[in-house]
């Protein structure tokens, strides 16, 4: 493409101002795909940081943490020494975004107003993510959610860029940049996502499998699978069945709840006079982790919900249009986009009712 068509792309902020069709430029792509997301993950790091640190370890070293824990002097056992570990896959991210952000700022034809600040924040994700995924590693029994979930994102976002990169500019090296760090964190999604039965401590081993399975496994039920199994093989006794979620059982519940109540009926070492109120308050303050968590799974169910409509209105009309190179992209589009719309129907959908339930 020639240098007019690289200058707008890398100007302009309307979506479809540069090549007639709905298509995003890269000053649209890097300010809302890649820095929104990156702001968001960075302030949820934080809050996790804080919430999960005061828990115990949980973990026992193991071959897998191996392969995410290399230390920087190489150990004679098969045990992975605590001291000065260095996340092997997530160092050659860094090390990539690194890269990336050197060529941002050596060519001039592909560099937005927002390029230097989207790679920063890369390279500062990529930084974050050593001390998160070893805590989350070895202070939780579930592979990290926000870890999953915004690699994924992050893939799907940088992939758009790349295409657009490959589309509008003349030299390849950032985009094939781009294309290897999206392999980079491929891998530590994976080996994020695997689940840590085999090097949990007791009690946590003996967890039922959703209370221990990763985001995508809850998403699309996948542990149900061994259940279903089992059921068609043979007819299915009470040993069969796997234990309640450790989250539900009463006896935690009603200790949740006393503590909750208790804290409502004294203040200052005095005691309060019950009312109306204390029992809704102490409850909802009780679980409020769990109605609270119910807001964005539906706000999400909402959006995609009412993106139906927008998108048979504009493949109806899409239909009545002359075909052309326009339209065919256009056409392109509208199957991502309902991809997009009933998959996250889909997972939504159940990730809601699992709030709900």
């Amino acid at each position: 493409m020639d240098r007019k068509n690289c200058a707008c792309s890398a100007t302009s902020f309307v979506p479809g101002s540069c090549s007639g069709s709905f298509d995003f430029t890269l000053l649209f792509e890097q300010a809302i795909l890649e820095i929104a997301p990156a702001c968001l993950f960075l302030i949820a790091s934080l809050w996790r940081f804080h919430h999960i640190w005061k828990s115990s370890i949980k973990t026992i070293p193991s071959r897998i943490y191996m392969l995410k824990l290399v230390s920087v002097f190489l150990p004679d056992t098969d045990q992975p020494r605590p001291h000065f570990p260095l996340q092997s896959s997530i160092a050659v991210l860094a090390v990539l975004q690194l890269i990336l952000l050197i060529l941002w700022n050596t060519h001039a034809c592909e560099r937005t107003a927002t390029s230097t600040a989207a790679a920063v924040l890369a390279l500062v994700i990529a930084l974050v993510l050593i001390p998160l995924s070893h805590t989350e590693h070895s202070r939780s029994v579930r592979p990290s959610t926000l870890i999953c979930v915004y690699l994924v994102a992050s893939m799907v976002f940088d992939a758009v860029q790349t295409r657009t990169l490959f589309i509008t500019g003349d030299d390849i090296a950032i985009p094939a940049t781009l294309c290897i760090s999206i392999a980079a964190k491929l891998l530590i999604a994976v080996l994020v996502a695997r689940e840590k039965r085999a090097y949990l401590r007791q009690p946590f081993s003996s967890y039922p499998p959703e209370t221990i399975a990763n985001t995508f496994n809850r998403a699309f039920l996948w542990w149900l699978n061994r259940t279903l199994v089992t059921g068609f093989r043979k007819l299915m006794t009470h040993e069969d069945l796997d234990s309640t979620s450790s989250e539900l059982r009463s006896r935690v519940l009603a200790q949740r709840l006393k503590t909750s109540w208790e804290s409502r009926c004294t203040l200052k070492n005095q005691a309060v006079p019950p009312n109306r109120w204390m029992l809704p308050l102490a409850s909802f303050s009780c679980f409020k982790s769990e109605v609270l968590s119910v807001i964005p799974a539906r706000l999400f169910l909402i959006g995609f919900n009412y993106a139906q409509p927008f998108l048979f209105a504009r493949a109806i009309k899409l239909l009545a249009e002359p075909t052309n190179s326009v339209t065919k992209n256009d056409g392109y589009g509208l199957i991502a986009a309902t991809g997009i719309i009933y998959i996250g129907i889909a997972v939504r959908s159940m990730t809601h009712l699992q709030v709900l339930d």
